[in-house]
């Protein structure tokens, strides 16, 4: 009786892991619970400024106002990715303008650090394939962080070393002046990984919603 080969049947997964080709410090935390004095979240939005649901109402608590739909406000940036309508999507040229916006006003503010979320990825349902490429001209931008998921999307390698400081706390920039003693991340700020294996799961989920369209 011939015996069944083994995995016949089992999607397999490859992972290449290469030398490092963008800083942990460049790599937004998967989770954000404080913020420093020279930080900004920045979040996906809606052109009513609600800022009800997913990261949007996460950037509240950093002083979004509910009247500002895209822009600074307090120490948040938004930018729409649906229209007064948020039963429906922004366009990805109507969101690609907003992006634009987003890094001019970067660029003006080179000592603040903005931490980019996977704006368009959640609620808009978007996946980083579509928004990531909007994003390409911060590449060289020391002060804008991006998520995990849009650098894989721009043809990024991050071992697994990388993820694992990624998700605890973006470090400040090398260009950027050193914060005073009292503006050190808090404990609450990071999540510290004990093992490789959480690590290489955050590297699998990225890797997997960067051609994955979904339900922010």
């Amino acid at each position: 009786m011939k015996r069944p080969d083994v995995g016949v049947g089992v999607p397999t997964v490859n992972i290449q892991l290469v030398r490092l080709s963008v800083s942990p410090k460049r790599i937004t935390p998967e989770h954000i619970r404080a913020l420093l004095p020279y930080q900004v979240f920045c979040f996906g939005s809606n052109e009513g400024g609600r800022h009800s649901k997913g990261a949007a109402k996460t950037a509240v608590q950093w002083g979004a106002h509910r009247s500002v739909p895209a822009g600074r406000s307090g120490q948040t940036y938004a930018i729409p990715t649906k229209p007064i309508d948020v039963r429906i999507a922004l366009t990805l040229p109507e969101i690609a303008v907003y992006v634009e916006v987003f890094i001019v006003d970067a660029q003006a503010e080179p000592q603040t650090q903005f931490l980019m979320t996977a704006i368009g990825c959640g609620l808009a349902g978007y996946c980083a394939a579509d928004i990531a490429p909007m994003f390409r001209a911060s590449v060289s931008m020391a002060n804008v962080c991006l998520p995990l998921s849009f650098w894989l999307a721009l043809g990024f390698s991050v071992p697994i070393c990388s993820v694992r400081t990624a998700i605890t706390v973006a470090a400040l920039p090398s260009t950027m002046p050193t914060p005073p003693k009292s503006a050190s991340p808090s404990a609450d700020q990071t999540l510290a990984p004990s093992a490789e294996t959480s690590c290489l799961a955050s590297l699998c989920l990225a890797s997997a919603t960067v051609h994955k369209r979904g339900g922010s």
